[in-house]
């Protein structure tokens, strides 16, 4: 079905502010009205909803979460940017491993099962996407995600 993206990185929103009630979140939200693709709404949701939610948990006390998203060439690019801890050189080539998790020895001292990333992997590369991402330990990580505008 045809998925507004403005509507869920909103509704994604709502839930995270809901369930971090104590964070201090500085959301920069810059999307295009008509910013759409044709996906299943559940598991993009779902899979936005993972990377935003590490944006949080992974940020320090005062967390900046920018989320924008454009269309360009048949595609719909999301990127989300966070000014988080960042993801070690030595991890990069483990973050969308199924239950890999950064150790906490490097402060990433956080709950989870390591499966957000993974999903959001999976999701994006099934609707014929592409995700990537950079990062600068101490600074943050940008997650980019492209997918075909009108479906696989």
């Amino acid at each position: 079905e045809e998925c507004n993206i403005g509507e869920i990185v909103g509704r994604i929103r709502s839930s995270l502010d809901l369930k971090y009630p104590a964070r201090q979140v500085d959301w920069r939200v810059d999307i295009e009205p008509a910013c759409c693709v044709v996906a299943d709404m559940f598991h993009i949701e779902g899979a936005l909803s993972a990377i935003l939610d590490n944006a949080i948990k992974y940020s320090g006390d005062i967390a900046m979460v920018r989320v924008s998203a454009t269309t360009e060439r048949g595609y719909t690019r999301i990127d989300i940017e966070d000014n988080g801890k960042g993801i070690p050189h030595k991890e990069r080539h483990n973050i969308f491993k199924k239950f890999y998790r950064i150790g906490s020895g490097n402060g990433y001292n956080t709950s989870g099962y390591g499966i957000g990333l993974y999903y959001a992997h999976s999701v994006v590369k099934r609707h014929g996407g592409e995700i990537s991402f950079h990062s600068v330990v101490n600074r943050g990580t940008t997650f980019t995600l492209k997918l075909p505008r009108y479906g696989k």
